[in-house]
C-alpha cells in the first residue's frame, strides 16, 4: 500500500495493517459502574507509573499523560485505580461538531474485571451530555473491545475494513 510506505518514511515508524469495525452510540449510554473506576483530570497524572505508561506505548495507544492533560482542554478521561496507581483508562475527545471519539488501555493484568466497560460507560456519557455521538472503533481481533462497546449499546456502523496502526 502507497499510504503505508509513505507514513513509514516520514513518520519512520512500522506500519501494520488490521482489519476493523466502527461503532456509534445512538441510544442513551448503558451506564454500568465499579466502584475502582472514575473520571480522571490533570491532576491524576500523579497516579500514572512508568510500566502503564510504557505499556500504553508499546500497544499503540500513545501517552496516557497527554489524555490526562488534555481533561484540562475539553477531553474526558476515566479510568481504574487499584493500590494508588492508574491501571488503565477510556479517553475520549470531540472529533467536529457531532461526533466525539473514545479509545482505551488496560494494563493485561486488569482487563476482564469491568473496569474497561465502567470507563467507557462514562466517557460515553460525558460526551452525550456534550451533545455528541460517541464513537469506538477496535480491530476484530480484539472481542474484548468489540463486546465492550455492544455492551455498552454501541451500534456497528461502518463496513469493516482496514484500519492503519503505527508501532512507535
Amino acid at each position: 500500500n502507497q499510504l503505508g510506505k509513505l507514513i513509514e518514511k516520514r513518520m519512520n515508524v512500522r506500519v501494520r495493517y488490521v482489519k476493523g469495525v466502527s461503532y456509534e452510540l445512538l441510544q442513551p449510554v448503558v451506564v454500568v459502574r465499579n466502584p475502582a473506576v472514575r473520571e480522571l483530570t490533570a491532576a491524576d497524572v500523579e497516579l500514572l507509573d512508568e510500566t502503564y505508561v510504557a505499556e500504553s506505548k508499546k500497544e499503540g495507544f500513545g501517552d496516557p499523560r497527554e489524555g490526562l492533560k488534555n481533561t484540562s482542554e475539553g477531553g474526558i478521561a476515566a479510568g481504574a485505580i487499584v493500590s494508588g496507581k492508574i491501571v488503565g483508562s477510556v479517553g475520549g475527545e470531540a472529533t467536529g461538531a457531532r461526533y466525539g471519539d473514545m479509545g482505551g488501555f488496560f494494563l493485561k493484568e486488569y482487563r476482564g474485571r469491568g473496569f474497561g466497560t465502567a470507563a467507557a460507560s462514562i466517557v460515553a456519557g460525558r460526551l452525550q451530555e456534550m451533545g455528541l455521538i460517541p464513537t469506538w472503533s477496535t480491530g476484530v481481533t480484539n472481542p474484548a473491545s468489540m463486546r465492550l462497546a455492544q455492551k455498552l449499546g454501541f451500534v456497528e456502523v461502518l463496513p469493516r475494513g482496514m484500519y492503519v496502526v503505527l508501532d512507535v
